[in-house]
């Protein structure tokens, strides 16, 4: 399976193929991830406020931005809260609706 993409020099219209690994459009890009993948383009946020926003479970959240950070589909960053706890914020490395994905 391969992905088509834009070239990066910007002055070719021609679709470069971008290998993708077998299993890996399923995994991480079905309805729930898109959804979080959606809500983290412009701007980062905790998975409270992803979980809030989409109406998905905290858990499930959780989940799939681990998975969705391990694939380096997603940027972490974090800082310390005023009560002294870590607080992680995701933002997505694209936009979902930009990807052209073909079999």
């Amino acid at each position: 399976m391969s992905s088509a993409a834009p070239s990066s020099d910007g002055k070719n219209s021609e679709l470069i193929d971008i290998p993708i690994p077998d299993g890996l459009i399923d995994q991480f890009f079905d309805v729930t991830s898109l959804r979080i993948l959606c809500v983290i383009t412009d701007l980062p946020k905790s998975v409270s406020q992803i979980s809030k926003e989409t109406k998905i479970p905290i858990n499930t959240v959780y989940y799939r931005i681990r998975k969705l950070a391990e694939q380096k589909i997603i940027k972490t960053s974090g800082h310390i809260n005023n009560l002294g706890r870590r607080q992680m914020q995701y933002l997505s490395k694209f936009s979902p609706a930009g990807a052209f994905l073909s079999n």
